[in-house]
């Protein structure tokens, strides 16, 4: 499987989505958007959207840092599936919406690398969208 790793700018005010960037713990679990899964191996906690969308969130001092959709989550954008509009377009389906960023781009970054940046983090598999995410670094 061809595996392509791609970093746009992101901007969440398109984003139609009850979940966003920088928004607290508290608030996300007191309102039932997301719940709480321990691991009964590590004892870790990991947080997941009601219903498993998102698929993953995590927090950076109790505020949401990333947010992360795989291959069975949806992800609407200005009203657009950008799954399906990558199927039916390509990659040329994302270029149309988001500016790359280049530095970031055909490299394994650290998440130190987004310092400072909001980001559309997007893994393609055989040029489908295996999984989505949204980091926020600032």
């Amino acid at each position: 499987m061809l595996i392509q790793k791609r970093y746009y700018k992101w901007d969440d005010s398109k984003f139609e989505f009850p979940i966003k960037l920088g928004q607290t713990k508290s608030e996300l679990v007191n309102s039932g958007l997301i719940t709480e899964i321990k691991d009964a191996e590590t004892g870790k906690t990991n947080y997941t959207g009601v219903n498993g969308t998102p698929w993953r969130i995590n927090f950076h001092n109790d505020l949401v840092d990333q947010i992360w959709f795989n291959h069975e989550n949806d992800f609407i954008y200005n009203t657009l599936d950008l799954k399906d509009e990558v199927m039916r377009n390509g990659e040329k389906a994302l270029q149309a919406r988001f500016e790359i960023i280049d530095e970031l781009t055909n490299k394994n970054p650290e998440l130190k690398d987004f310092e400072g940046k909001q980001v559309l983090y997007v893994v393609l598999g055989d040029f489908v969208i295996r999984m989505i995410a949204l980091i926020d670094k600032k």
